[in-house]
């Protein structure tokens, strides 16, 4: 008796073993998911690109691989105001240069504040206390390019809530 009953909770055990195989990681409550893949997993995405090692402007990220248009671009700086109008044209996915954005922005202190998807292009706009910058991000699917205008103009608005003493 003692036998029969070793064996069947070895039985059980080993079934209750393989009945968690096929399940994916993360899928321990026994929820089946179907995507008629067969298990395969999805084909990678398009990976964002690194940054340049030294862009144009040193606090806004440009894409490795992506050149500097001259004949559309142009900035200045008056009285330690700088206007930036910036065209950049490289081969790239225009949702990994937008996670590009999503992530090099920050590290030079530039704040998200809003993101526009409309008729194929994307326009990301960031923030600092005393300048804003919007990043417009539009492809070719047919070649495989994109084209990226970077603008940074002064946020006098914000400087004077900054200026005025607190009533």
């Amino acid at each position: 008796m003692a036998r029969q009953c070793a064996l069947v909770t070895l039985a059980l055990a080993a079934a209750a073993l393989a009945g968690g195989c096929n399940q994916p990681a993360g899928n321990a409550g026994g929820a089946v998911s179907v995507d008629g893949s067969g298990g395969a997993s999805p084909p990678p995405g398009p990976t964002t690109p690194p940054p340049q090692l030294h862009p144009p402007i040193s606090d806004v990220p440009v894409p490795y691989g992506f050149g500097l248009d001259e004949d559309k671009s142009r900035n200045y700086a008056v009285a330690g105001v700088r206007f930036v109008d910036h065209v950049y044209k490289g081969k790239g996915d225009k949702f990994a240069l937008k996670r590009f954005f999503e992530r090099y922005m920050p590290m030079n202190r530039w704040v998200l504040s809003t993101f526009i998807f409309a008729q194929g292009q994307m326009v990301l706009d960031f923030d600092r206390p005393d300048e804003r910058c919007r990043v417009t991000i539009r492809g070719n699917e047919t070649w495989g390019t994109a084209t990226v205008s970077v603008l940074v103009w002064p946020d006098k608005a914000r400087e004077a809530d900054a200026a005025e003493p607190p009533s």
